[in-house]
């Protein structure tokens, strides 16, 4: 009995080394070539110095910390790549946390990899119009994932303070509140649960007000973006383009198809219907308030989608969801 448990340990500890070396590998991998081929709207310099746009400028985080990185003596290429590196590495491995806890054994949580690398060539590398980098989106990448931890977990204070920190990076950061919201739902007290959101939300406003009044500008206009979303579907109609059908539905490198083919079963349960509202939701607003060619808005949803494909995935081999309201906090498998 003892060399059984022994063993089981021993393959564990393989299994989780394994899956950190090949996270590492596909986050370098992945790093470096979108590194190579991304075209950064601003330089370095640029960054430094403030000439950038405000509502760029607004979305402050990852400035703040070029600056910080600088000042340090590190390369500002080198704290970009950093940056992203560490993002994608972080958000592999918690992936596998995620998965082991709501009930994916070991091989499965290795979905986890091929998938997420499918998702990223698609919306980072897959070569479009405008293969654009910004560094805040690996920062919302990892934000979004670590509050659906907490919400999975039900560490509601580690919300409180992440919000304010997302608020920082990006104003996307307000759809953790939907995510919030939708998943406790119906086992939260009602007033507990407008409380909170209510808390939340003004944290998110103050945090963007803050920002307003650091780089006071007018906001840009998204009339543009907003006619040319609405024109590429026209377009697509009248000229019956299968490259434009393909372009759209391409998103997340049709991930999504697993997931709508597995709907009921997962809208069935109310943490995964919050995690799908909050994609589909930040879908339709990237969709109408950015430029339809620019891929990389899907990069921060990149977690939640992965974790989605994987679920249904299994489910739909084994016919099986898991069960995901047994989970504590989240752990290595």
């Amino acid at each position: 009995m003892k060399n059984t448990i022994t063993l089981v340990s021993t393959n564990k500890v393989q299994e989780n080394v394994l899956y950190v070396l090949f996270s590492f590998f596909i986050a370098i991998l992945l790093t470096q070539y979108h590194q190579d081929i991304a075209n950064p709207i601003y330089s370095i310099q640029e960054y430094l110095d403030g000439k950038v746009d405000r509502i760029v400028a607004r979305r402050a985080l990852s400035i703040w910390l070029l600056n910080y990185a600088v000042q340090a003596g590190i390369n500002g290429k080198t704290y970009f790549m950093c940056l992203e590196l560490g993002s994608i590495f972080s958000v592999l491995l918690l992936l596998k946390s995620v998965l082991s806890k709501i009930g994916l054994n070991g091989k499965h949580t290795f979905l986890a990899l091929p998938l997420f690398t499918i998702a990223f060539s698609f919306m980072a590398i897959f070569p479009n119009k405008l293969n654009i980098w910004y560094s805040f989106d690996f920062i919302s990448m990892l934000a979004f994932l670590l509050a659906f931890i907490s919400v999975l977990t039900k560490k509601w204070p580690f919300l409180f303070v992440l919000i304010p920190i997302a608020a920082l990076n990006r104003e996307t950061s307000i759809l953790i509140v939907v995510l919030f919201a939708i998943s406790n739902f119906n086992s939260m007290p009602k007033w507990k649960l407008a409380l909170f959101s209510v808390v939340m939300i003004l944290e998110w406003w103050a945090v963007k007000q803050w920002l307003i009044s650091m780089y006071p500008s007018e906001l840009a206009s998204f009339q543009n973006q907003y006619v040319s979303s609405f024109q590429f579907l026209i377009e697509m109609v009248q000229k019956k383009s299968i490259f434009r059908l393909s372009f759209l539905l391409g998103v997340y490198g049709f991930l999504w198809v697993p997931i709508a083919i597995n709907w009921r079963r997962i809208w069935a349960n109310r943490i995964l219907l919050s995690a799908s509202v909050v994609v589909i939701t930040h879908y339709i607003l990237m969709f109408t308030f950015s430029n339809v060619y620019e891929y990389r808005w899907g990069i921060e949803m990149l977690g939640y989608v992965v974790l989605l494909c994987a679920i249904s995935i299994k489910d739909l081999w084994q016919n099986q969801l898991p069960d995901i309201k047994k989970t504590n906090s989240p752990t290595f498998a």
